[in-house]
């Protein structure tokens, strides 16, 4: 379990060594290590002897002094020439799977011969119907400060372009008008208590993903900047005027529950 901020050369520790302050893993300070989730979860079962290491992760270290060999824990560390070859990393479940992202919150690599960010477009629709809340979240780290966390709540049946609709072209039509088909929140509480529903959503003349020109009130001012993916290649998506980080997520409805 971390307990500060992870960085790059933190998980570069982690992964192929050193596994110490270098790092950033500096243990009982930068982290705690568990023998289970619940011990992890609850703080207890913290492992006893922590040791720093040239090599990755859980480098010289058990949950006990009695528990270490003399051969560096039988070489159970990866990283280095004599370290495990197969080993899997995992991070604990979110509540928001990402769709897809653009700058600094786009999503690379490859999983089973897939591109990542096809897979979770694929599943999207069906990870936000399973969901039972059907919000999905948009994160726009170059937006104005009112406009960098937004929730659109589907309110009717979800349709298959919905995708389509909110990262390509965000218009009042067919089955996407406010306050009958979806609302939009400014926060995640409200919307699963449906309170201060956004009011207004002004037409354009011109393709823009969600919010478009959507604004709380009659008051308030719509996005000066907006965003346009490009459908046929998300991973090259360009923006219009210059909204250039943002991230589109669902809803999950998993939690960790066990050690499995």
């Amino acid at each position: 379990m971390t307990t500060n901020t992870v960085k790059r050369d933190t998980l570069s520790g982690i992964l192929d060594g050193p596994f110490d302050e270098t790092t950033q893993n500096v243990p009982f300070e930068d982290y705690l290590l568990h023998s289970t989730y619940k011990d992890a979860v609850e703080g207890t079962g913290v492992w006893n002897s922590i040791n720093a290491s040239a090599y990755g992760f859980p480098g010289a270290s058990g949950p006990n002094d009695s528990s270490l060999s003399s051969d560096i824990e039988d070489n159970q560390y990866n990283g280095g020439a004599d370290g495990q070859p197969d080993f899997a990393f995992y991070v604990e479940e979110s509540a928001w799977i990402p769709i897809v992202g653009y700058g600094r919150n786009n999503i690379p690599g490859w999983r089973n011969g897939e591109v990542l960010e096809e897979t979770y477009l694929s599943r999207a629709l069906q990870e936000l119907y399973d969901s039972g809340n059907s919000i999905s979240r948009m994160n726009c780290q170059d937006c104005e400060v009112r406009f960098q966390v937004l929730y659109y709540h589907r309110i009717t049946t979800i349709p298959e372009d919905l995708l389509t609709t909110l990262l390509h072209d965000f218009k009042q039509r067919g089955g996407n008008i406010l306050k009958r088909d979806y609302n939009i929140y400014s926060s995640y509480a409200d919307a699963l208590n449906n309170t201060n529903p956004w009011e207004v959503c002004d037409s354009s003349d011109r393709k823009m993903a969600f919010p478009a020109k959507c604004r709380p009130n009659l008051n308030s001012a719509a996005p000066e900047k907006f965003f346009q993916a490009k459908e046929n290649k998300l991973q090259e998506a360009r923006n219009d005027i210059t909204n250039r980080h943002l991230g589109f997520y669902v809803e999950s409805n998993l939690i960790p529950a066990t050690d499995a």
